[in-house]
């Protein structure tokens, strides 16, 4: 049998990579959306794969897939308590994987390799791969105007409504070479 190839995205998405890991384990790779990822604080967060990781390594909390079981939010709670921004909720243990995704990237490393690099550590099985390793975002279009997929979600709440979804840096992103 060969490799079989999923493509992912958030909550969903990381655990039908679950079910695909159980019954493939190493015959997996998953492509998970990368055009959701925002920088915030100075530090590049890439929820997707993140979200894909944790489902993927175990320890995915069972109330809130997209982040890690037992995440704390004191960093967050200072961060507040001195001025700093009430959205988006930053948990502990995610603010360490933007912390180290950001020194690694500043550093040359791609995308694919921080990545790749957080799912041996963590312990999983299946290949995870960003689906670029340049950046492509979500623009959310309202009535108001174009924001980010970031903004719309975590600063509007989903409100207003949407009129269009665009994909900035789609055209002229490439594949890794560890998808060819």
């Amino acid at each position: 049998m060969g490799t079989v190839v999923a493509l992912a995205g958030q909550v969903g998405g990381a655990k039908l990579a679950e079910g695909l890991q159980r019954l493939r384990g190493r015959d997996l790779c998953v492509i998970v959306n990368t055009a959701d990822d925002y920088e915030h604080l100075g530090l590049s967060f890439s929820p997707d794969l993140d979200t894909v990781l944790y489902m993927l390594a175990g320890m995915a909390s069972a109330s809130a897939g997209w982040e890690p079981e037992g995440e704390t939010r004191s960093v967050h709670g200072m961060m507040k308590l001195l001025g700093g921004p009430d959205r988006p909720v930053l948990g502990d243990k995610g603010l360490a994987a933007a912390l180290l995704r950001t020194q690694w990237l500043q550093s040359d490393r791609r995308l694919t390799q921080v990545t790749l690099e957080f799912a041996r550590r963590l312990g999983v099985q299946a290949r995870i791969l960003p689906m670029s390793d340049d950046p492509v975002r979500t623009m959310v279009t309202t009535e108001d105007g174009p924001v980010t997929f970031n903004e719309y979600f975590h600063e509007l709440g989903c409100d207003p409504a949407v009129r269009a979804f665009s994909y900035p840096g789609a055209a002229e992103a490439r594949i890794p070479d560890e998808i060819i």
